[in-house]
């Protein structure tokens, strides 16, 4: 009967009103051993045709009726006592045969495989109570005890109400630790249960002390990541799923398993698998692991300002050490290991978390105890945050368009991690039009002598006038400073002006502290600030002319006071101010310039020339010709031919066409008396040449010119 049941196409409706049940039913109560057995057997293959006959049913009838009408009327063509459901149930007790068991466990295994409404009605405490037994029983074929487990998985999963159950007849700790010592298939059957567990552990009493037995276990987390590593594919994905869960479950959890590089790599290796059970589960593992950070950072920011406000007592420890059992501050170093991870940095770096970063960063503006520890913590974050190509391109207003005047180290650090990323548009750079308050921001932090500021804004200020320049090639010149005065290299890395930052101009109006940051006695500093001196007169030429030569008197200091000192910055400024003489030369300025800083300029300039650093000779012998090419001039004749007016128009008339000729012709001598140390003088001069251009434009064009500066 049990084989005829079994290939069976189908079995008609009117069997069931035949008495099998009952004759089935009287054949398990036989006390005949073999009996039993065919009995169970065949009532099992007649459930399980049932079962998904009725499944099958019900899917046709929900496809063609409306839902509103019965959609059991298939599935109740059967009817199926419930005393039949506990007779089955009752052959798992202790001491029955043990082949009429097998069936038995055969019969609910695949009924419960279905997943219908058929499993719950095996998830009876009874039912339960008798599988625990078998898959515990070490007296048990391993075969028979290997179904009873894989029918309490299945009970746990379609039928989550008798999850309680089995957690009272197996421990959860128990059941962990056959991850470690049990066979794949016991390991499997465990990671079914604890899976089911977590997933439905709102439907779970007490599941937060189920879990909290697991904390000590020495071997579960290397045991796990070992089987992440190691195992098959199908332990390998519920073990990710599993570690995914105890974690959402229990944050306490996240340190142990996402600080161990073991298991980072071996997620790296299996996100790199484009289909299948293992690639299903390492995407639910991330995306899980992933949405848990925008709440760790929330918590981590609470309880930060408590610490601060004085709401919670005892001290925060160091990242670390074994954190506060109050404090998830020891969890922020999880969000740095994640963002080094190719799988979990494209999915944890969001618009939510930058702004959630932006908020730890004005938040560590207060001090608190550990903040070290954790400012650098959160740098490393922000670094490996802004290394992703998106957030470059999507989300640099979050960081970059805050008040500069309120920043701190972290915000100029995170300032010139996006402006030296590659991936950054130089364009967008462009349009924020922050280098006026680069600036003003170095000013200030000079003025105040902010110490801790002064590297990272110069490095800042730095990145952006490498982005002004228009090409990273412009490098060079930080060690070959010879490269401004050659025409082959201005050439090779000639760029269109539009690809460059458009405000770039503005940090010649800086020059000035950047001179005067050269004498730091920190080299750092002084190295950083040569640097952006050179670079600055490549990327805005014209105003970092006018810059370098108005502050004249500053760099003459400068000069003497490395002249005995560091050959490469002095080589730097020796370059950058023969550069700018020809810069002056090219476009005809009109400046206001310190005769004794020039003077003293050419005297220091003469020693450099004997220098034992080739280099250093090389820069000064290049000035020195450019110095000798500046326009010198006589003192001007008096002439009773002219008017009063046509003579001042005379003496401060210039022609910035005729530079080069008059040049040539005129002694070596003095610089004119234009040339003065007060800018405000000069301003009411140059007002005074223009007033009395205008007024004498009519002239005769025939008169000679003077130079100045």
């Amino acid at each position: 009967m049990g084989l005829l049941i079994r290939y069976s196409t189908a079995l008609d409706v009117e069997l069931a009103s035949s008495g099998i049940f009952n004759a089935l039913s009287d054949g398990l109560r036989d006390k005949h051993d073999k009996l039993r057995r065919f009995c169970m057997a065949t009532l099992g293959e007649l459930l399980f045709y049932i079962s998904t006959q009725s499944d099958q049913d019900t899917k046709e009838v929900n496809a063609q009726e409306s839902p509103l009408k019965d959609n059991n009327r298939a599935a109740n063509s059967w009817q199926i006592p419930s005393a039949v459901i506990a007779l089955v149930s009752s052959i798992l007790r202790k001491g029955e045969d043990d082949l009429a068991q097998l069936y038995a466990l055969r019969t609910i295994d695949n009924i419960c495989s279905q997943g219908t409404e058929w499993t719950s009605r095996f998830a009876s405490q009874d039912a339960i109570g008798h599988l625990c037994y078998i898959y515990k029983a070490n007296g048990k074929q391993e075969s028979t005890r290997f179904i009873a487990g894989s029918c309490l998985s299945r009970l746990a999963r379609f039928s989550p109400s008798c999850i309680h159950l089995i957690l009272e007849k197996l421990s959860f700790k128990d059941i962990a630790c056959t991850l470690i010592k049990g066979n794949p298939r016991e390991q499997q059957t465990s990671l079914n249960i604890l899976n089911s567990s977590l997933v439905n552990s709102q439907t779970v009493t007490n599941m937060n002390r189920y879990v909290l037995s697991l904390s000590d276990d020495k071997q579960l987390v290397p045991g796990l990541i070992s089987l992440i590593e190691q195992g098959t594919d199908v332990l390998r994905g519920k073990a990710l799923l599993f570690v995914a869960l105890l974690c959402k479950n229990s944050r306490r959890w996240l340190p142990h398993f996402f600080c161990n590089a073991k298991l980072i790599s071996a997620v790296d290796r299996l996100g790199k698998e484009k289909e299948g059970f293992i690639h299903q589960c390492a995407e639910a593992f991330v995306h899980l692991v992933a949405s848990l950070v925008p709440a760790i950072l929330d918590t981590i920011s609470s309880d930060i300002q408590q610490v601060m406000a004085g709401k919670r007592h005892g001290p925060v420890t160091a990242l670390a050490g074994r954190a506060h059992p109050k404090s998830t501050i020891h969890l922020f170093p999880v969000i740095l290991h994640l963002l080094g991870s190719s799988s979990f940095k494209h999915r944890v770096v969001t618009s939510h978390v930058l702004l959630q970063l932006a908020n730890l960063i004005k938040i560590l503006e207060a001090p608190f105890q550990a903040r070290d520890d954790f400012q650098m913590t959160l740098l490393r974050v922000l670094e490996a945050a802004t290394e992703e190509p998106s957030v470059i391109l999507n989300e640099h207003k979050i960081f970059t368009t805050r008040d500069l005047s309120n920043a701190n180290v972290s915000n100029v650090k995170l300032c010139f991690a996006l402006a030296s990323a590659p991936e950054m548009d130089t364009h967008i750079l462009s349009q924020l039009q922050v280098v006026r308050r680069l600036g003003n921001l170095l000013e200030f932090v000079a003025a105040k002598d902010m110490d801790d500021f002064l590297e990272p804004t110069l490095e800042l200020c730095r990145a952006f006038i490498i982005r002004g320049t228009g090409s990273s090639r412009s490098v060079a010149l930080s060690k070959e400073p010879a490269l401004l005065v050659d025409s082959a290299f201005s050439m090779s890395i000639a760029v269109d002006q539009q690809s460059c930052i458009m405000d770039i101009c503005d940090f010649g109006g800086n020059m000035g502290i950047f001179l005067e940051l050269i004498s730091s006695s920190d080299p750092q500093i002084s190295d950083l600030a040569s640097d952006c001196v050179v670079l600055l007169l490549k990327a805005a030429p014209r105003e970092a002319t006018v810059g370098l030569l108005t502050n004249l008197p500053k760099l003459s200091a400068v000069l003497d006071l490395l002249k005995h000192d560091n050959c490469l910055l002095l080589t730097r400024l020796l370059y950058g101010l023969a550069f700018s003489c020809r810069q002056y030369l090219a476009q005809g300025m009109i400046l206001s310039i310190s005769v004794s800083a020039l003077m003293r300029v050419e005297g220091l300039v003469s020693a450099f020339k004997v220098s034992n650093d080739n280099h250093l000779a090389e820069a000064a012998s290049c000035l020195g010709t450019e110095l000798q090419r500046l326009p010198r001039c006589a003192k001007p004749k008096p002439t009773t031919s002219s008017t009063h007016a046509d003579a001042c128009a005379e003496a401060l008339s210039v022609s910035a066409s005729s530079h080069q000729a008059e040049a040539e012709k005129a002694p070596m001598g003095k610089f004119c008396l234009l040339s003065v140390n007060d800018d405000i003088l000069a301003a009411v001069l140059l007002v005074t040449v223009i007033v009395l251009m205008l007024a004498v434009s009519a002239q005769a064009p025939t008169r000679r010119r003077v130079f100045f500066f």
